[in-house]
């Protein structure tokens, strides 16, 4: 007799927004979780845009403790080299993190490059250590689990850790 799949359930923690707007409240939705720094990952033609405006004026006019800022400068996929680079700006010499929450603003290599930040804000490892489906990890910070602006509609991030990098020394990508 064949046995058959039992139901079960699963619950992702994700809260999902969607519409005209919603980003321009971002601050206050960050304010909801009870985030006291904030991590920014952006697009830098979003950062430089009217929308952008808005979406960073309603982070900065909550009185955040910290607002740490990198407009992605990368042309292409991110690399661990720059992970390396750019986790200076988020956590300080004694590897702490100096956030407490990453927000991704742009499309899929910037939202990848915000949930890499949160695996390295929270495990002192080099950036290449993690590759692949790394064991034993500290808990990320949030940031796909907590907060992702898309640039388009047809942005596909899932709420996961997992993120696309790419090792120049072999060309691979991870």
């Amino acid at each position: 007799m064949e046995e058959k799949l039992k139901p079960f359930e699963f619950n992702l923690k994700t809260k999902t927004r969607f519409g005209e707007g919603i980003s321009a409240n971002l601050g206050k939705y960050l304010k909801e979780f009870d985030f006291k720094k904030i991590g920014i990952i952006v697009d830098p033609a979003i950062y430089d845009s009217p929308v952008g405006k808005k979406i960073l004026d309603s982070i900065n006019n909550e009185g955040f403790e910290a607002v740490k800022i990198w407009k992605y400068d990368l042309d292409f996929e991110p690399d661990y080299e720059a992970l390396e680079r750019v986790r200076k700006i988020f956590v300080d010499e004694k590897k702490k993190p100096q956030v407490d929450c990453f927000v991704g603003i742009g499309g899929g290599s910037v939202m990848d490059f915000a949930k890499g930040m949160s695996t390295l804000a929270t495990n002192p490892g080099p950036a290449l250590s993690y590759r692949g489906f790394p064991t034993n990890l500290n808990p990320t910070l949030p940031t796909s689990s907590g907060v992702i602006v898309a640039s388009s509609i047809s942005s596909s991030e899932e709420p996961s850790h997992i993120t696309s990098s790419i090792t120049f020394a072999s060309g691979n990508t991870s």
